[in-house]
């Protein structure tokens, strides 16, 4: 499985819609894409979110993006899952970190 951020423009004024996405394979290189898991944005959040990472937290899943505010703080949105396919949202988290950037990346390091 691959998360992803799908990104498309919208209207002459070209909004940006933004989504969480999914794609599948077999062999690790070639790929299905599923499409959306998740399609609209929380409450609060500029289409500023994106780096999906997922982790297994007991008997769950947890998406982790990175997030702007609508007040254009950097932010943490959380979603769980029982199956990867289906996910909810669950919190926006960064508050007590206060005015710490417009805008949180989140990336992941191999070594």
């Amino acid at each position: 499985m691959l998360f992803y951020t799908g990104n498309t423009r919208i209207g002459n004024q070209r909004d940006r819609h933004t989504s969480q996405c999914l794609a599948v394979s077999d062999d690790g290189i070639h790929f299905k894409k599923l499409g959306p898991v998740i399609p609209e944005l929380p409450e609060g959040v500029t289409p500023h979110i994106r780096d999906p990472k997922i982790v297994r937290h007991g008997d769950h899943w947890l998406m982790l993006l990175g997030a702007q505010t609508t007040d254009l703080k950097g932010r943490l949105a959380v979603y769980r899952s029982q199956d990867l396919h289906q996910w909810e949202f669950v919190a926006l988290c960064g508050d007590e970190m206060g005015d710490f950037g417009y805008m949180w990346e989140c990336q992941i390091y191999l070594s």
